[in-house]
């Protein structure tokens, strides 16, 4: 998110094992059998806390991420089930809905962002990339007026009200927003970076020995 949008009053979220514990025995989930996994009476029946997390098959660094939650997630009692999937089943199962949890990614942009193909309600129910089926009323009136607000200082405002309720509401874990290196060799010329991805626009790259190959003098622009 831009910068002015991003509202910076928002402590990062403390990694605390002993308060998640606290949190799952208030909530009645505790191992009353000993076998490491708590569980819960519902309905008359037990049931543990389990789940499958879903990641896409050869992605290395969505298996390991899996793997750190799995590890974790199990030192206070959760069992956790990493599930790989090929790419196009894992697509069609996160915009059903039909997941426990998984692990993805959102590419952002420089410009400033409309959220209501992932946030807004109706991008839960008509196809859109809400997949965790996140909103209500306020969130959908916030992100419209984010879209109609032409002052920018309103707008980032709007930004910074709709992030709080995004922390508060957690409905994605927010892992990291990864850093990108761009190499371009010195032979090309007209190697521009750009912050809209993928970084560089090779179409208009050249070398001097293009241009000899079509007739061209290789001191020319």
């Amino acid at each position: 998110m831009h910068k002015g949008a991003y509202n910076e009053s928002l402590p990062p979220i403390p990694y605390d094992p002993q308060k998640a514990a606290q949190l799952l025995d208030e909530a009645g989930w505790k191992d009353s059998d000993g076998d490491g996994v708590r569980e819960k009476v519902i309905d008359g029946k037990k049931i543990p806390l389990e789940f499958d997390i879903y990641v896409n098959a050869g992605n290395e660094v969505r298996l390991q991420i899996a793997q750190i939650i799995k590890q974790e997630a199990e030192k206070v009692g959760m069992k956790v089930n990493i599930v790989s999937l090929e790419w196009s089943v894992f697509l069609e199962r996160t915009k059903k809905h039909d997941f426990d949890a998984y692990i993805g990614a959102w590419v952002g942009s420089h410009n400033p962002q409309d959220l209501k193909q992932i946030w807004h309600t109706q991008s839960w129910a008509e196809g859109g990339s809400n997949y965790v089926g996140f909103g209500n009323s306020q969130t959908d009136a916030i992100i419209e007026e984010i879209r109609q607000e032409l002052n920018k200082e309103r707008r980032d405002s709007l930004y910074r009200i709709f992030h709080k309720i995004v922390y508060d509401e957690q409905p994605y874990i927010f892992l990291s927003a990864p850093l990108e290196r761009i190499a371009i060799h010195r032979r090309f010329r007209n190697a521009y970076v750009s912050a809209i991805r993928p970084g560089f626009f090779p179409a208009g790259f050249w070398t001097p020995r293009n241009l000899v190959r079509y007739g061209k003098s290789a001191a020319a622009p």
